[in-house]
């Protein structure tokens, strides 16, 4: 699985676990709009640290606790240096 579907998937059940909507996340975030519908989405291809560290932040959870999960594995992540 991409990175980019994994972060989707992970934020996407965080928000449901905390029973978050898209708009409290927006208000709680510091990140625009547009880019964490980008990520929601799945199809952002890249996501730096400081753009899940707001992430976990505004899910009031460490980076850690934001990552501690099956899907955030190297076992489920797809190696892009194997595509090269």
């Amino acid at each position: 699985m991409k990175f980019s579907v994994a972060l989707s998937l992970r934020l996407k059940a965080l928000m449901e676990e905390k029973g978050m909507s898209f708009q409290e996340l927006d208000k709680r975030c510091k990140l625009s709009s547009s880019t964490i519908r980008t990520i929601l989405s799945g199809k952002q291809r890249t996501v730096n640290l400081a753009s899940i560290m707001h992430l976990s932040n505004a899910l009031g959870m460490s980076m850690h606790d934001f990552f501690d999960d099956d899907l955030m594995t190297l076992e489920n992540l797809d190696d892009d240096r194997k595509r090269k």
